[in-house]
């Protein structure tokens, strides 16, 4: 009897199994098609596939264009999407991710519809966007990044060495401006700030994603007019603002003086933007130290220079240029003087030789006169 009872209770089971199936299929849901078994697995999928560009639909007027699926035990559609926009764009240190991610995108829209069956709510999550690059655009930066910063400081440097590094290397190599490469605003992205002109959007996302290789923690910061960069240096948050220095830079300051002092590891206390940020974006929620940083061994607003830079490059090879110069010149110097003591010897000779000449010939004149006489 309990034998019996076990197998009808099995069959029962599988009936009741076979009809919830039907039914979701029937209400258009395939629950094959739906193994995540949570949001947070939705958002990973998601952000995985924004990055890797994924485009189902084939439509030339989006970068990424896709579905997740998932189920769950609640539906709400306003919670869902402000959960994966949070998810979505959190820090994590790494290039190409977190608030880079999110300044990089020009578009970015999720659509959410459910159909209930059961306990569980079966969930579509559509989402559809466009970046300001294009692919190999954004694998360019990337990878020109991975290869470089590490070249712009020594093994073994400080957070706060390296920090200095990149600033030194971004304020004196990027533009400010705006550039439109393939129909793409790329003044807006890091690529643009590389290998173009960028706007402050552009250079902070340069900043973040090259301290994000160096392993210094970064956050992008937006008012409405601007944005920048805070850097965690000794356990604190100090204000980077490359796109200010990069500015000052280029009207010709010369290294180590405004285009630092007045825009690297800046507290709230000394920099003008600090108190208009939006605090829903990247890193304004993070609390900034008051107070300008003060490095124990450097010192305040001395900042090392980068190892490798392009400009460095060109002031190593204009710096030899210019030795080779003033050794010409030099060369030339003595050589012209020499000649002109020369010239100036056979001058003086010439007219010792008139004067004895002269002489020599007024005592013939005297001796022709005695003879006369």
């Amino acid at each position: 009897m309990k034998k019996t009872m076990t197998t009808l209770a099995a069959v029962f089971a599988v009936a009741i199994l076979f009809l919830f199936t039907v039914n979701a299929e029937a209400a258009g849901v395939n629950t094959k098609e739906y193994q995540l078994k949570s949001l947070t697995a939705a958002i990973k999928e998601i952000k995985s596939s924004i990055l890797a560009r994924k485009n189902t639909t084939g439509s030339s007027a989006f970068d990424f264009y896709f579905t997740v699926n998932y189920r769950d035990k609640t539906y709400d559609t306003n919670k869902i999407q402000s959960t994966i926009k949070t998810k979505l764009f959190s820090h994590s240190g790494k290039v190409g991710e977190g608030d880079a991610l999110k300044s990089n995108l020009a578009q970015v829209a999720f659509q959410t519809r459910a159909v209930k069956q059961g306990s569980y709510q079966y969930i579509t999550v559509t989402v559809f966007g466009k970046y300001h690059t294009t692919k190999s655009q954004e694998s360019k930066v990337v990878s020109w990044i991975s290869k470089t910063v590490p070249k712009l400081y020594k093994k073994g440097a400080s957070d706060h060495e390296k920090a200095s590094a990149v600033y030194n290397w971004v304020i004196e190599n990027i533009t400010y401006g705006q550039s439109v490469q393939n129909g793409r605003s790329t003044f807006n992205s890091a690529y643009g700030a590389r290998y173009g002109k960028a706007t402050c959007a552009g250079i902070s996302q340069l900043v973040y994603n090259m301290m994000a290789k160096a392993g210094v923690q970064c956050r992008i910061v937006r008012s409405l007019a601007h944005a920048w960069n805070i850097v965690k240096i000794d356990g604190k948050w100090y204000i980077v603002d490359a796109t200010y220095g990069a500015c000052v830079r280029n009207r010709g300051t010369s290294i180590n003086s405004v285009a630092y002092t007045n825009f690297f590891l800046k507290g709230t206390n000394n920099y003008r933007d600090a108190a208009s940020k939006m605090s829903d974006w990247g890193g304004g929620n993070i609390k900034v130290n008051a107070k300008d940083y003060v490095s124990k061994n450097i010192g305040n607003g001395s900042v090392p220079k980068a190892e490798y830079s392009a400009s460095t490059e060109t002031y190593r090879q204009i710096t030899m240029h210019a030795i080779i110069l003033v050794i010409v010149i030099t060369t030339a110097a003595i050589v012209t003087g020499i000649r002109r003591d020369e010239a100036a010897q056979k001058e003086e000779n010439s007219a010792e030789m008139f004067r004895k000449a002269q002489m020599q010939a007024g005592r013939s004149g005297k001796k022709r006169g005695s003879r006369r006489r």
